[in-house]
């Protein structure tokens, strides 16, 4: 990866790439590559729980007979990040002049991206099959949320509206930090339905437009998760828990503002929402979504009933700050012009790996939680 990066920005520095659509597909390989990392992150976790007797299969539902093991997560991994670096390494010896080997100049550059997106949506799809569709079918029960909550009568009738599971909110959670990967999903089906074929550029003068839209998403569904919560159990927590997504709508906002404006009036307002979206986030995943900061536990700063080695809590504790931070940067559109693809490709990758690092303290969380409330047992045989 460091290679062809390298690779990249000499090429584009000496005038080396003849395409001009150089930009455009480096936004499409980068979205993949967010998905192959966060593949190698499930897998991991999927290990992690495995080792540690976290019972991840019955919290997230899956059905005992079919649903797919940590190594088989992995081996779609690394079967992605085979095709991507071929597809990648391809499309640099075809684009970089002179070219190598002539008779790759004759091929189209969309071949590229696009047959690799083809092979990840056909690897996907073959998975999926194998676990009964799980999330395609769970995704499609996220988005239903929406109107379910804008309609009206579901308002006045909400004494009868059902509240979500852990699974829903689980998944919506995964979209926020997902950001700057659903930003390149919503470029690369604009640019393969009309500027792959036509020439114009309406897909790279739309995206700063585009981009605070597309980043809102995630944070727009978690706070109507949320809200249909509060107005299903009347519990006013989930509303100071939906205050978090609406701080990091500000951030959306702000940054907005300051990239199309450009006044310095309007940077005070952007780190006052990045200071508090920050320490909000930063708070909730480890006070409420990892179980951690009791001040009277045996564990300083942790909790009494611990899975995991205590020292791995700590360092996780101190990442997850880091990466707050990294991940304001994700949902602040004035900090990634289009240009700056190297940039925002790093924060987009240390911010899926931090939320796949936090994915494994939420799961424990949650089996100790099924252990106090529900009085399940801890050690459930896989």
């Amino acid at each position: 990866m460091i290679t062809m990066i390298f690779i990249y920005l000499g090429a584009k520095d000496n005038s080396g790439l003849e395409h001009k659509r150089a930009d455009d597909v480096f936004i499409m390989f980068r979205g993949m590559w967010l998905l192959i990392i966060l593949n190698w992150c499930w897998g991991i976790d999927m290990y992690t729980w495995t080792k540690y007797r976290v019972s991840y299969a019955l919290i997230f539902l899956f059905d005992m007979r079919s649903h797919i093991s940590w190594q088989q997560v992995m081996e779609s991994a690394a079967v992605f990040t085979v095709a991507w670096l071929l597809f990648v390494v391809c499309y640099l010896l075809s684009a970089i002049s002179p070219v190598p080997l002539e008779w790759m100049d004759e091929i189209p550059y969309q071949v590229f991206p696009g047959c690799l997106g083809l092979l990840v949506v056909l690897v996907m799809l073959v998975q999926q099959s194998t676990c009964k569709y799980w999330l395609i079918r769970r995704l499609t029960d996220l988005v239903r949320l929406a109107p379910e909550i804008i309609r009206v009568y579901k308002i006045i009738v909400s004494p009868v509206v059902g509240v979500d599971n852990f699974v829903d909110i689980y998944l919506a959670s995964q979209l926020t930090s997902l950001v700057i990967f659903l930003q390149d999903v919503q470029f690369s089906v604009c640019f393969f339905v009309s500027d792959a074929w036509t020439g114009d550029d309406i897909c790279m003068r739309s995206r700063p437009y585009a981009m605070p839209l597309i980043a809102a998403i995630p944070f727009v569904l978690r706070f109507l998760q949320c809200l249909r919560k509060f107005i299903g159990s009347r519990e006013r927590w989930h509303i100071v828990n939906g205050g978090k997504y609406l701080s990091s709508l500000a951030v959306i906002i702000c940054s907005f503002f300051l990239y199309f404006f450009g006044h310095l009036a309007l940077l005070a307002p952007w780190i006052v929402a990045v200071v508090v979206s920050v320490g909000y986030n930063f708070y909730f995943d480890v006070r409420y979504d990892w179980g951690l900061l009791d001040v009277k536990s045996s564990n300083w700063l942790l909790r009494n009933k611990l899975i995991f080695p205590r020292w791995w809590y700590y360092v996780a504790i101190a990442l997850n700050l880091l990466g707050r931070c990294s991940w304001a940067l994700t949902v602040s559109a004035s900090f990634f012009p289009t240009t700056n693809m190297i940039f925002s490709t790093i924060i987009a990758t240390l911010e899926v790996l931090r939320r796949g690092l936090g994915n494994i303290f939420r799961l424990e969380d949650e089996q100790l939680s099924y252990t106090e409330v529900r009085r399940a047992t801890r050690d459930v045989k896989r």
